[in-house]
C-alpha cells in the first residue's frame, strides 16, 4: 500500500483553503483552492448533505429560496424538479475532485504520479485526508464527503484507492502493538424510537458478522463475543472487568444513531433530531450544540441516547487501571449506525461520534457519515469482517466493504474510516508474523452478561441472536400503569365526592346543552309579558294598583283573553293583597276555574329553620288553584333543576304541595281528551312522582355532576327546550299592550296555557341564570311546563344519568386509556396529539349522548383522568428509564 497524505489547511478567506501533499510515493506539492458548492454568498453545503442523506427527492426537504434552482443548475436535480438527477453522484464527485485537485495544479500532478506508482506496483494508493482540529471554526472541511471524488472517468474509491481521515490535534497519537489473536465485542442494540423515525431493527447484521467471521474463528484469528444487553452500564462493566488477553480489540456497535440535540433539563431530556431546533419542543429549554448519539438500550429495553462525549469518555477512561493486569486499549470501534460519522454544525469537529472517539484516543473508527439502509449495512459488515479475518488492513477492509454495498447504488460512499495511529497508516490490526494461536472452542463464558457464540454454520443456528421482545415504550409494566390509573381515578372520585369538581362539571353541562339542536316553540303555550314599555303605558294611564300589573290592566287583559277560550291562564305575579273593588268584574275574572296564580314558600336554612318569610297567595283563588313559584339554584345561582313538589311548611300561608308548573301541566292533561292524567303524589305514596303514565325519578343528592346537593322536595333535572334563539322563546310571546290593543291572532290564545309574567328589567328582580343565559322567571316556568307536557304527550325524554358505580367505571376507563397512550407513545408531541384525540372522542361522546340520548355523562372528571394519568405515566417513565441518575439521556 502506498500512502498519499493530503493536508487540508483553512485560509483566512471564508471559502478558500490550501491542499498540501505532505507525503507521496512520487512528487509533493500544494495549491490554493476554493470550497465547492458555494455560489456568491450562498453556502449550499447543507443542501449537498441533505441530497446525500436522501434516497429519493422530496421538495419539502429543500424549501430554501433558490435552493432547487441551484440544484437544477449544477445537475443535482432534473430540470422538471421531479427527481434527483441519476448522475448526481458523479456531478458531486467531480466538484469535490476539482476542489482538491484543481486541473493542472501541482497537487493534481502529484496524485496522478502516485496513482501510476501504485499501478506499477499492483498495490493500492491510500489517500489520507488530514484536517486541523480547529479548522471547523473557520471552514468545515471535514464535513465534505471527500470519499466521493470523481476524476471525470471514475470514482477513485472504485479504482485502486482507499481512503482514511486523520484529525491533527495536540495529543500524542496512540501506538498500539498489532495482535496475533483479536477479540471482537458485538454490542447489538434492539432499541427503536418511532417518534424519531427509528424503526425496529432486524438481526440481519448480527448474523452477517457471524458469517463474515466464521472462517477467522475456525482458524483462531478472531474471537467473537456478544454483550447480552446493549446497555451503557453493561458495556462499562465489561470494559472494566476484561483486561489483558480478554480485553476487546474491536468494539462493534450495531443499532440506531443520529446527529441532533438533547434537552439539558433533567426532567425532560427530549431528543431533537437534526440541527434546526433552538429550544426544546416539550419544555422550551434552550438546547445545547448538536452532537452525535448512539441509541443504546436502558434497563427496560427502551432507547438510551448516549452522546458522542459520553461514549468517548467511557472508552478512554476504561483503558486505565491500577491492577497488575495490563489494560488493552480498544484499537477499533465500528459504528454501524446512521449518522455516526456526521458532524455538520457547531464549533468543534469532535461533536460527531466517530470524531469524538478519535479525540478520546481511539486509534481507528469506522462509521457511517450519513443514514444507511439495513441491507447495505449488513452487506458492508459481512464483507468488512471477511476481509479483516484475512488480516487485511482497515483501509482495505473498508474499501472491500464499500464494494459489497454496490458500486451502482447510492450507499457505498457512506462508510468512512478515521485513523490516528502511529506507524500504521493503513490501520493494520494483526501482527506481521504468520504464527497464529491455536483454535479456541468458544463454548463457555466466565462472564454471566456475555454470550460467546461458536463458529456458525450457514445459515446461523436459531437462538444465537437475542430475540427482540415487545415492551412498553414507557418502560413501565402494565401492572404499574393500572396502579397509576386506579390511584388517579380514586383521587378524582374523592375530589368529586367533596364537590371540588361540581362547578366545572356544571359548566361543562351548560356548554353541551347550548349545542343542542332547535326543537321549535311549544305551541301549547302563550306568554303575555309585561315589559318596561307596558309599565310606562300603565303609568301614563294613571292606573291605580300594586305591583307591575295594575288591577285595571289585569282586568282588561282577562277580558281580552276570555272570548278566545284559553284552556288555562297562569298569573306569575305575587298578589298578597285583595283585588281593587273599584275595578268591576276583576274578582269574577279571577274566580274562573281555569285561572291560576302563585305564592312563595318561606326560605329555610339547612336545619329547616325559617330565615325569610314567604308570600301569601291571592285571596280570591281557592287553594287548589295555587302553585308555588320557587326555583332551586345551584352553587353558581343557575337554575338546572326542576322543583316539582314540596311538602308544605307548618304555619306557612303558601301551603300548596305542587309547583306552579306541575299544577298547570296536570290541569292541562286533565282537560286533554282521551289522555291519561293520573297523578301519584310522591309524598303520600313514598315513591317517585308519576303523571299521565310517565315516571319522574327523584333527583338524589349524588346525581351526575351534583355532589351532596340539597335534594329536598321532589326535584328532577330540567331538560330545557332549545330553540333557534336559545331558551327564551320556548313559546310565542305577546306584550301586554299588544293583547290590550287586540294586536294578536285569536288562535294564539285558543286552547292554550296563557302565562302572564314580567320580563321588564327596570327595578324588577325576576331574572334567572340558566345554561342558556339569563331569562325571566315566567320563561323558566314555561320551560318547566313544556318539559312535563312534552314528556307525557310527546314522549320527549327526560334527562337521565348513570348510577354512581357506572360513572366510576367510566372515569376509571378513561384513566386507563390515558395510561395506555402514555405507555405506547414516547414522543411528548405524539402523546399530546393522542391525548388530545382521546379528549376529543370523549367530548363528542358526551355531546352526542346529551343531545341525542338525553344522557348526562361525566366529561370533566373523565378528561382529567385521561390527561392526568397519561402525564403521570409519562413522568414515571422518565424516572424509571435509568435509575443511575441519567435522566437527561432519555427521550
Amino acid at each position: 500500500m502506498e500512502l498519499f497524505e493530503l493536508y487540508l489547511s483553512p485560509n483566512q478567506h471564508p471559502t478558500r483553503f490550501r491542499a498540501i501533499v505532505t507525503q507521496s510515493p512520487a512528487s509533493e506539492g500544494e495549491t490554493e483552492s476554493s470550497l465547492p458548492f458555494f455560489e456568491g454568498e450562498n453556502d449550499w453545503r447543507t443542501t449537498l448533505i441533505k441530497t446525500l442523506e436522501s434516497t429519493s427527492f422530496n421538495p419539502k426537504n429543500f424549501p430554501k429560496l433558490g435552493e432547487q434552482d441551484w440544484m437544477v443548475k449544477v445537475g443535482i436535480l432534473t430540470s422538471d424538479r421531479s427527481a434527483f438527477d441519476p448522475h448526481r453522484l458523479k456531478t458531486i464527485g467531480r466538484s469535490l475532485y476539482q476542489a482538491l485537485f484543481p486541473p493542472g495544479s501541482k497537487v493534481e500532478k502529484a496524485l496522478q504520479s502516485a496513482l501510476r506508482v501504485a499501478e506499477g506496483k499492483n498495490t493500492q494508493l491510500h489517500i489520507q485526508f488530514k484536517f486541523e482540529a480547529d479548522s471547523v471554526q473557520r471552514l468545515r472541511l471535514a464535513d465534505y464527503p471527500w470519499e466521493l471524488i470523481h476524476d471525470g472517468q471514475r470514482f477513485l474509491a472504485h479504482y485502486q484507492v482507499t481512503f482514511s481521515r486523520y484529525i491533527a490535534h495536540d495529543t500524542v497519537p496512540p501506538n498500539l502493538p498489532p495482535v496475533e489473536q483479536m477479540n471482537v465485542l458485538l454490542v447489538s442494540s434492539a432499541a427503536f424510537d418511532p417518534d424519531e423515525g427509528l424503526k425496529q431493527l432486524s438481526t440481519q447484521e448480527q448474523q452477517a458478522i457471524y458469517q463474515g467471521l466464521q472462517n477467522a474463528q475456525q482458524t483462531g484469528h478472531i474471537r467473537l463475543f456478544k454483550l447480552e444487553r446493549a446497555t451503557q452500564n453493561q458495556l462499562r462493566a465489561y470494559l472494566t472487568e476484561h483486561r489483558g488477553a480478554e480485553a476487546p480489540h474491536v468494539l462493534h456497535f450495531d443499532g440506531h444513531g443520529l446527529f441532533g440535540k438533547r434537552c439539558l433539563n433533567e426532567q425532560c431530556g427530549t431528543i431533537h433530531k437534526g440541527i434546526k431546533a433552538d429550544r426544546c419542543r416539550v419544555c422550551n429549554t434552550a438546547l445545547p450544540e448538536a452532537q452525535g448519539y448512539m441509541v443504546f438500550e436502558d434497563e427496560q429495553g427502551q432507547p438510551d441516547y448516549v452522546s458522542a462525549k459520553e461514549l468517548g469518555a467511557m472508552l478512554h477512561l476504561s483503558s486505565f487501571t491500577d491492577s497488575d493486569r495490563q489494560s488493552s486499549r480498544v484499537a477499533l470501534t465500528v459504528l454501524s449506525a446512521c449518522q455516526s460519522g456526521m458532524a455538520v454544525a457547531g464549533d468543534s469537529v469532535f461533536n460527531g461520534t466517530a470524531q469524538n472517539l478519535i479525540g478520546h484516543r481511539i486509534p481507528a473508527v469506522v462509521a457511517m457519515q450519513y443514514s444507511v439502509s439495513v441491507q447495505s449495512a449488513t452487506k458492508f459488515a459481512e464483507q468488512f469482517y471477511r476481509s479483516l479475518g484475512q488480516k487485511n488492513s482497515l483501509a482495505i477492509a473498508v474499501s472491500q466493504g464499500r464494494e459489497a454495498m454496490g458500486a451502482e447504488g447510492n450507499q457505498w460512499y457512506r462508510p468512512v474510516l478515521y485513523l490516528r495511529w502511529q506507524d500504521n497508516q493503513g490501520g493494520q490490526l494483526f501482527a506481521a508474523s504468520n504464527t497464529i494461536a491455536s483454535p479456541i472452542a468458544l463454548t463457555s463464558n466466565p462472564v454471566d452478561q456475555l454470550v460467546a457464540p461458536p463458529p456458525l454454520p450457514t445459515p446461523p443456528l436459531p437462538g444465537l441472536v437475542k430475540p427482540v421482545h415487545p415492551v412498553w415504550l414507557s418502560g413501565l409494566s402494565l401492572r404499574t400503569i393500572l396502579t397509576i390509573s386506579l390511584m388517579v381515578t380514586g383521587t378524582l372520585i374523592g375530589l368529586r365526592f367533596f364537590g371540588q369538581l361540581e362547578w366545572l362539571e356544571l359548566k361543562a353541562f351548560d356548554h353541551l346543552m347550548q349545542l343542542r339542536g332547535d326543537e321549535g316553540v311549544d305551541s301549547r303555550l302563550l306568554i303575555v309579558e309585561i315589559t318596561d314599555n307596558d309599565i310606562l303605558a300603565q303609568n301614563s294611564r294613571q292606573e291605580k294598583g300594586q305591583g307591575t300589573l295594575a288591577d285595571p290592566s289585569l282586568n282588561r287583559l282577562l277580558d281580552r283573553l276570555e272570548p278566545h277560550k284559553p284552556r288555562l291562564i297562569g298569573l306569575d305575579l305575587y298578589r298578597d293583597f285583595p283585588a281593587d273593588p273599584t275595578v268591576p268584574g276583576l274578582v269574577e275574572n279571577m274566580g274562573q276555574n281555569h285561572f291560576y296564580a302563585v305564592c312563595k314558600v318561606p326560605e329555610t336554612d339547612q336545619h329547616g329553620k325559617k330565615i325569610a318569610p314567604g308570600i301569601d297567595p291571592p285571596k280570591e283563588l281557592a287553594p287548589e288553584r295555587i302553585g308555588f313559584s320557587d326555583f332551586v339554584v345551584d352553587i353558581d345561582n343557575t337554575v338546572r333543576r326542576h322543583l316539582m313538589a314540596l311538602e308544605p311548611l307548618p304555619g306557612s300561608a303558601c301551603r300548596t304541595e305542587r309547583s306552579f308548573s306541575l299544577l298547570l301541566a296536570h290541569r292541562y292533561l286533565q282537560l286533554e281528551p282521551g289522555k291519561n292524567s293520573e297523578y301519584h303524589n310522591p309524598f303520600r305514596s313514598g315513591k317517585n312522582l308519576q303523571l299521565g303514565g310517565i315516571l319522574f325519578q327523584k333527583l338524589q343528592p349524588f346525581t351526575g355532576g351534583y355532589q351532596d346537593v340539597n335534594a329536598d322536595g321532589f326535584q328532577v333535572l330540567l331538560n330545557y327546550r332549545a330553540t333557534g334563539s336559545g331558551a327564551a322563546n320556548v313559546a310565542k310571546r305577546l306584550t301586554l299592550e299588544q293583547v290590550l290593543n287586540n294586536q294578536f291572532d285569536p288562535e294564539d290564545v285558543h286552547d292554550k296555557i296563557v302565562l302572564i309574567g314580567v320580563t321588564a328589567t327596570q327595578g324588577i328582580h325576576d331574572n334567572w341564570s340558566t345554561p342558556y343565559g339569563t331569562i325571566p322567571g315566567i320563561i323558566v316556568h314555561a320551560q318547566m311546563i313544556s318539559q312535563i307536557l312534552s314528556a307525557v304527550l310527546d314522549s320527549r325524554p327526560l334527562l337521565q344519568v348513570w348510577s354512581q358505580y357506572i360513572e366510576i367505571l367510566w372515569i376509571g376507563g378513561w384513566s386507563f386509556v390515558g395510561g395506555i397512550l402514555a405507555g405506547y407513545m414516547r414522543s411528548p408531541k405524539h402523546l399530546g396529539i393522542a391525548t388530545g384525540g382521546g379528549v376529543l372522542v370523549l367530548y363528542l361522546t358526551c355531546l352526542i349522548s346529551l343531545t341525542v340520548g338525553n344522557l348526562w355523562i361525566p366529561l370533566i372528571p373523565s378528561a382529567l383522568a385521561l390527561v392526568g394519568t397519561s402525564g403521570i405515566v409519562k413522568y414515571m417513565a422518565f424516572l424509571s428509564r435509568d435509575r443511575t441518575a441519567r435522566l437527561p439521556h432519555q427521550s
